[in-house]
This record gives structure tokens, C-alpha cells and sequence, in this order.
């Protein structure tokens, strides 16, 4: 009987010659996205060191921490992993104009399983990167708001039957709001919820993902 785990198997049938040529596929879509990455940043890095509304006094971007509760939706992982588990990590917002700003975020998803069949254990790494654009809203000690992005989500999965490490790109929605406990206390609270999308194609048939993520985090302004 074969052992199935949430990605790797779906590897297990291909041709040598098939997945060089997907590897070829997977290295020049790769550079394309690494180059409009690249792209982003440096206009991130212009955004704060050149624009004059920069400065702690003004409150133009915040360097947060995050924790919080990840549940992919995919039912190969409810089968294998048995359900979703904590994600944590860093997010730099930065002010372009009145209301917008850049979000970029890092976080990090740990789960182990095991294998239908043979009960061995099984683990999956999972590291969503993600590059938004978000509305705020003032309203007092508080600030709604909503906004999306692109992300990469990079993952590794290592078990007896072997070890695959790819990535995959997608979009996402999310919507929260900033608690202020003083206008003098540079550190805000951050209360969010996010929905990823990101397919992942292996042998025809498509793999998700995404998944929904809510949690709370630490807003350090500056």
C-alpha cells in the first residue's frame, strides 16, 4: 500500500526528464518574480529614506511582531498534519501617503504529522512572505483597516519517503485594527485576520496552500 504525505507523493510519478524540464519552468518564472521582489524593495527602501514625512513625530511606519493561529485549507492536510498550528514573525509597515502604506511581512509555520499509511513521522515547513498595500483609518484610540498583496510562500516537507523543498505564489486579503494606548507611547496593538490563496500545481493536480490566519501583534512605531 503507498504512502501518501500532503506534498511529497505527488511528486512520486514523475519522469526524470519531466521534472528537469519543470525545473527549468519553475527557474525562469522564479527569476521574474525574484526581479519584481527585487523591484518592490528598492522602492520600499526610497519610501523610507527619502520621504521628508519620515520621522518618530509623525508616526510613518511601525516594526511589528506577530503571533497567532494558521489553518491551511487544503484536505491532504487535514488528513496528514491534523489541522493548523502557530505562525509567528516580523512585518515592517512603511507611510507613502495619507491613509496607504507598504506592509512587507515574514512569518514562520511549523506542523508534524504522519504519514497515512505507515504512522511515520512527517513535517512541513511554511514561510509566507508577503508585499501589501493597506487602508487605514483613524478613529480615535483606534484605527481600522483593509488591504491585500502578493506573496511567496516557500515550503519544505521531510519525511522517510524524502525531502522537497519549493515555493509557491499567490495573493491574500486582510482586514484588523491598530489599538493606540497613548499618543506618547510609541507601541500600538495590532488585533488581524488574513485569508492566502496560493495553488501549487504537481502532476495536474492542483495543491492549496492558502489558508486563513488570525492572531495579534506588537506595533512598534516610528
Amino acid at each position: 500500500m503507498r504512502k501518501r504525505n500532503f506534498i511529497g507523493n505527488f511528486y512520486s510519478h514523475k519522469s526524470k526528464g519531466e521534472g528537469s524540464l519543470e525545473g527549468k519552468k519553475r527557474l525562469r518564472s522564479g527569476g521574474k518574480r525574484v526581479s519584481i521582489l527585487f523591484l518592490f524593495a528598492l522602492i520600499l527602501l526610497n519610501v523610507v529614506h527619502v520621504s521628508p514625512g519620515f520621522s518618530s513625530s509623525n508616526n510613518k511606519g511601525t516594526f511589528e511582531l506577530f503571533i497567532g493561529h494558521y489553518a491551511l485549507s487544503e484536505s491532504r492536510f487535514k488528513a496528514v498534519y491534523h489541522g493548523g498550528g502557530i505562525i509567528a514573525g516580523l512585518g515592517l509597515a512603511v507611510s507613502m501617503i495619507p491613509n496607504f502604506d507598504l506592509y512587507i511581512e515574514a512569518k514562520g509555520f511549523h506542523k508534524s504529522g504522519e504519514l497515512t499509511y505507515s504512522k511515520e513521522k512527517t513535517r512541513l515547513f511554511l514561510l509566507p512572505v508577503s508585499f501589501d498595500i493597506r487602508y487605514k483609518v483613524p478613529i480615535g484610540p483606534i484605527t481600522p483597516y483593509v488591504g491585500g498583496g502578493i506573496d511567496f510562500h516557500f515550503y519544505f516537507e521531510t519525511n522517510p519517503i524524502g525531502n522537497i523543498a519549493d515555493y509557491s505564489t499567490g495573493y491574500n486579503f486582510q482586514g484588523g485594527t491598530y489599538f493606540h494606548f497613548s499618543k506618547n507611547f510609541p507601541v500600538l496593538i495590532n488585533l488581524k485576520i488574513k485569508y492566502y490563496k496560493a495553488n501549487k500545481m504537481v502532476n495536474d493536480l492542483k495543491i492549496e496552500l492558502g489558508g486563513i490566519e488570525y492572531g495579534v501583534g506588537l506595533a512598534f512605531v516610528f
